[in-house]
């Protein structure tokens, strides 16, 4: 690759296409050259300096671009394009934003971060004073112990499932009663002589009770059958407005290949299906064509004949 001038004018930056991922780093009068490993991908096929001439940018045959700090080791690293012999990043004039291409047809813009070190330490007024911290309470190392919220969640619940329970003994208590004033009626109906006897259909105090009941539970059965319907049947017509948005109309999905042995990657394109007008003018043009073809060919054979 072309050579790139150092930050001293008197050295210079240089890689060749057989060897993964190495910069040399050699000096004018200098019959040694140091070798720097930037990163772990394929062999560097671009090389540029930035404008302001601090940072070095690289592309690799397997599709990665590099960004690093020239005279440090830091560097960043990304995998955006498929693995190509023409991968070529830029950074913009104030090397804010950082441009690649490559052959695979793919234009990445990402926005590069500050370098600038940030200070992490607190001044002395900013920090608190230990007297104002008041004592330190106590750990709680049970498990079991809840927290203010679980205990707040908890005691609500119970709470909640006490009052149905309450509601529940007390309308059992009620049936209870029922059945056996109920039992005790008709244990005195039946110790009766058989003509002062009342029939057991007299003991029905509403007769239409229970075929409103059995009513009322068809009903109930039937929302409940209409409900489910009518759920499966959104459920169904949103996952087919999904494919007719996302699927329908695409010829080929997007699909990433990663190779085991090199760890090159190959990505295919989100490519849509043509249209009707274009699919019609595509078999005119290979009926022209072929019916040309049969022209010639029938020309030979008369030639020949």
């Amino acid at each position: 690759l072309k050579p790139i001038p150092g930050e001293d004018r008197r050295s210079f930056y240089v890689s060749f296409a057989n060897e993964e991922g190495l910069l040399w780093d050699c000096s004018w009068g200098s019959k040694h050259a140091t070798s720097i490993k930037r990163h772990d991908a394929g062999a560097i096929v671009y090389l540029r300096l930035s404008r302001s001439g601090t940072l070095l940018l690289s592309g690799s045959s397997d599709g990665s671009i590099c960004v690093g700090e020239l005279g440090s080791d830091a560097y960043w690293q990304g995998r955006t394009h498929g693995a190509s012999s023409s991968v070529q990043p830029m950074l913009s004039f104030d090397d804010a934003y950082l441009l690649s291409a490559g052959a695979d047809g793919n234009l990445f813009v990402h926005k590069m971060a500050t370098m600038e070190p940030k200070d992490a330490i607190l001044s002395a007024v900013g920090l608190p004073n230990l007297s104002d911290a008041g004592p330190s309470a106590a750990d709680i190392n049970d498990r079991s112990t809840y927290s203010i919220e679980e205990a707040k969640q908890k005691e609500e619940s119970d709470a909640r499932a006490a009052l149905a329970d309450d509601k529940k003994l007390s309308v059992r208590q009620k049936v209870d009663h029922l059945r056996q004033k109920f039992s005790a009626l008709l244990a005195e109906n039946n110790a009766l002589p058989a003509s002062d006897r009342l029939a057991r259909e007299a003991f029905y105090v509403d007769p239409g009770l229970q075929m409103e009941t059995e009513k009322e539970t068809v009903a109930r059965l039937e929302a409940a059958k209409n409900e489910l319907a009518w759920i499966s049947e959104k459920s169904s017509l949103s996952r087919s407005k999904l494919e007719a948005h996302y699927l329908n109309g695409l010829a080929v999905e997007a699909i990433a290949l990663y190779g085991f042995a090199n760890g090159k990657c190959v990505r295919s394109f989100r490519t849509v299906e043509l249209e009707q007008w274009q699919r019609e003018a595509m078999e005119h043009v290979h009926a022209l064509i072929e019916k040309e073809a049969k022209s010639r060919q029938r020309a030979t054979q008369r030639k020949s004949g």
